[in-house]
């Protein structure tokens, strides 16, 4: 019975696949054709217009196969025929993976094999991303399908469900801020994004299951609205989201020899440059700015936080910076800070506030060009500023509690500064090509690409530029991309400051001659490290204009 029913679905929507498999070469030949440096501009117009394409048209089979034998009501043929309804939902299943999933893998792998990556290699990662695909993406919509006779019916019901969510964001904001998402703007929020994913492929199944086996479409609705509000309020503690990262590593906190300790006499109290920070500092400087990105990223929680800070500067935090000393690193590891948890004291002990530092995981390495004393990382910490008011009259003690991962380079590799090509397990391929004031180098990998690249640019005498590294701080094993199996990553090497502010020894015609080292780097380890509590005490009222 199954093969009947994909006959009879395959002679009604043949026009839709064959336009929706069109889009997927159409996308996969404009990726391809653009290249790693986007050389063709046509090509590179198209990605995005097909991109688009392609995510509303394999929403659109998978919508249009679930409504030729609609569930709700009373009105089809379906429901007094001998028809199984295990054959009639497994062949909606099988119609999607078929007219959806298998064209999409032919044409990504083609394009991994185009590229010279092994076919083994590219076969396992396609398969993978397909699942993925099909589980995560394809399966949920077809289970709002069914709960709806039709698409204006799916089209209301998915505004309501989006207006939920906003909602339910919103209120989450609003009562619990930043602390609402542990995870967020961090590098072990894939954890969440995991748990999510299994969360609405598990609602999914229930829905599929109430409405083929027992037609329960108002149950079934509302399980999807308990989902959403499910999605919102079920957040990973920290602790645990950083205990299950730190568990794949397996590294036992003693065989780390890393250490944090603060030069307390150099702590200084004062408001922080927002020019220096990270992107975290950005949101200070520019509320409104920095709003808007939280909200791009899905940090609601961050984005209430800088509106408040635009519409009561006064109550606005005091971003201080902590000088730390590292040690027990070798010259190819340093450290990221995933987390850093405050706690504040009186002289009796008492705990006067304890939150999170400036939001973010950023690595723990002294800026060449900051004039501070060698070997010393400024911490950025933000503390309430009725608490550092009251730090003018009394002593207060300010501990650290840190979630670090520790980052090991992995083997060395060269590649022609310009015009060079590399093809190495860890990097996938690279390419090289010189641009105006800079090296630009483009890796496109099979799967997951490393978290960070170092690159240098040598003179053939061996004069060199300072290192570039570039990091996405993202620990997460491979969740793939919807549309590719290839990960792109890019690396910026200067080799000329417009503004004369720093001088770059390799540039101009040596680069023809010149070469790139190439290092990654991985996670070794997850560990935590506290530092111990040290006195703080500002003898200066803050400012509220130095703050705006």
């Amino acid at each position: 019975m199954i093969r009947h029913i994909l006959r009879k679905d395959w002679t009604l929507l043949w026009p839709l696949v064959a336009l929706v498999t069109a889009i997927q070469v159409g996308f996969e030949w404009a990726t391809f054709k653009a290249g790693f440096f986007s050389d063709n501009p046509v090509a590179r117009e198209l990605v995005g217009l097909l991109s688009a394409a392609w995510t509303v048209g394999v929403l659109a089979v998978a919508v249009a196969v679930v409504h030729e034998d609609p569930i709700p009501g009373a009105e089809q043929d379906w429901l007094i025929r001998p028809l199984s309804r295990a054959d009639l939902l497994l062949a909606k299943l099988a119609f999607v993976a078929i007219s959806v999933c298998v064209p999409m893998l032919v044409v990504n792998l083609t394009h991994a094999l185009a590229l010279g990556f092994p076919l083994g290699l590219s076969v396992s990662i396609a398969l993978y991303k397909e699942l993925f695909v099909f589980a995560c993406l394809l399966v949920p919509v077809m289970a709002l399908a069914a709960v709806a006779r039709n698409m204006s019916e799916l089209l209301v019901f998915g505004a309501c469900l989006v207006v939920l969510y906003a909602a339910a964001l919103s209120v989450s904001a609003l009562t619990l801020g930043s602390s609402g998402c542990p995870t967020c703007d961090t590098s072990i929020v894939w954890t969440q994004h995991l748990l999510q994913h299994v969360g609405v492929l598990a609602g999914a199944i229930v829905i599929l299951v109430l409405q083929y086996f027992r037609r329960r479409t108002e149950l079934s609705r509302a399980v999807a609205v308990v989902g959403v509000l499910m999605l919102v309020s079920l957040q990973l503690p920290w602790r645990l989201a950083f205990a299950a990262q730190r568990w794949m590593t397996g590294a036992p906190d003693a065989a780390i020899s890393a250490s944090i300790a603060v030069d307390v006499a150099m702590v200084q109290a004062g408001l922080a440059d927002p020019a220096s920070d990270s992107d975290s500092a950005s949101r200070r400087s520019n509320p409104r700015r920095g709003a808007t990105q939280a909200l791009m990223s899905g940090d609601v929680g961050a984005a209430v936080e800088s509106l408040q800070h635009v519409s009561h500067p006064h109550d606005a935090p005091v971003a201080l910076r902590i000088p730390l000393r590292l040690g027990g690193l070798t010259p190819d590891e340093f450290l990221f800070a995933d987390r850093t948890q405050v706690s504040v004291s009186d002289d009796r002990g008492r705990v006067l506030y304890r939150g999170s530092s400036a939001r973010g995981t950023f690595a723990l390495i002294p800026d060449p060009n900051a004039g501070q004393e060698p070997g010393l990382v400024q911490q950025p910490v933000e503390l309430p500023r009725p608490l550092y008011g009251a730090a003018r009259t009394r002593s207060l003690g300010i501990a650290l509690e840190y979630s670090l991962t520790l980052m090991a380079a992995g083997a060395r590799h060269r590649i022609s500064a310009v015009d060079g090509e590399l093809r190495t397990p860890e990097t996938g391929l690279c390419r090289t090509r010189a641009m105006a004031n800079e090296i630009l180098m483009v890796c496109k990998q099979l799967g997951r690409a490393p978290v960070c690249y170092g690159a240098t640019l040598y003179a053939p005498d061996g004069r060199h530029n300072p290192e570039v590294l570039q990091c996405t701080p993202d620990y997460r094993p491979y969740l793939p991309s919807l549309g590719n199996i290839l990960t792109v990553s890019a690396v910026e090497l200067p080799t000329h400051d417009a503004s004369g502010l720093a001088h770059y020894s390799v540039g101009g015609s040596e680069l023809s001659n010149a070469y790139v080292e190439l290092r990654t780097y991985a996670p070794r380890a997850h560990f935590t490290r506290s530092v111990p509590v040290f006195r703080f005490q500002t003898a200066a009222p803050v400012s509220t204009d130095a703050q705006r």
